[in-house]
């Protein structure tokens, strides 16, 4: 139909296999109308995908370090529900973890998990982060506990492999970009809002933003609109 999308969410490094989000598009999906992710392999002999989960309302994909598992967490991390007085609040709920392997596509593991954000371990562990605790899903030891505050910048949460810090009372904001695992500071720069930050590189050194508009204040997922290599202080427009 006319509103049908596809949106590539991840890519192995040798471009063979391809994660892929098809139907409605996000803002439609949100209102509970189906998307599918797929994952396919370009080497195969047919072009069906190896893996298809239907009916998401949007998910998150992250492809594990040695490009051999990937996992998609289905749904959004909050809803709205209906209190018997007729109020609307913002609750926080269990959302389906699925990870499949390469090149198979076989489903290998499925969790439930309330956290917000998750991350592979650089030993192959998934864990999910909820709070600045970072946790092993399969076993629910915690693997570290982020600090909530370093110098007088405060936690705010995670982006992939990295941990983003903001002291807000500056302006512009000034943000830092920490190494989850080993706590390095790999980065800091200021933007207009922190809020837009939108992407982080795997080094934590080149980080995507977008400015605030109307149309994008009530948005989960934001497009990128500018790119900023810290290193050596460059901006460029997408």
């Amino acid at each position: 139909g006319k509103y049908r999308t596809t949106k590539v969410l991840a890519l192995t490094s040798n471009g063979r296999f391809v994660v892929a989000r098809q139907g409605v598009s996000d803002s439609l999906a949100a209102l509970g109308m189906n998307q599918s992710i797929a994952i396919w392999d370009r080497e195969a002999a047919t072009n069906a995908p190896i893996a298809q989960l239907e009916k998401t309302r949007g998910a998150v994909v992250l492809l594990s370090p040695d490009e051999r598992h990937v996992c998609v967490v289905d749904g959004p991390p909050e809803e709205y529900i209906e209190e018997p007085t007729g109020k609307m609040i913002l609750v926080f709920k269990a959302r389906p973890v699925h990870v499949y392997e390469l090149p198979g596509g076989r489903k290998v593991k499925e969790f439930q998990s309330e956290a917000t954000e998750f991350v592979f371990w650089s030993d192959g562990r998934l864990c999910a982060i909820d709070k600045g605790r970072v946790y092993d899903l399969e076993t629910g030891k915690v693997v570290k506990q982020l600090p909530p505050k370093i110098d007088d910048f405060d936690y705010k949460h995670s982006m992939g492999v990295m941990a983003l810090y903001a002291n807000e009372k500056k302006q512009p904001n000034w943000v830092r970009v920490y190494s989850l695992e080993s706590g390095k500071l790999c980065a800091e720069t200021t933007f207009p809002l922190f809020n837009f930050v939108t992407q982080v590189s795997r080094d934590g050194t080149v980080i995507g933003w977008t400015r605030r508009t109307w149309n994008n204040i009530g948005l989960r997922d934001r497009f990128l609109e500018r790119i900023v290599d810290t290193a050596s202080a460059q901006e460029k427009s997408i």
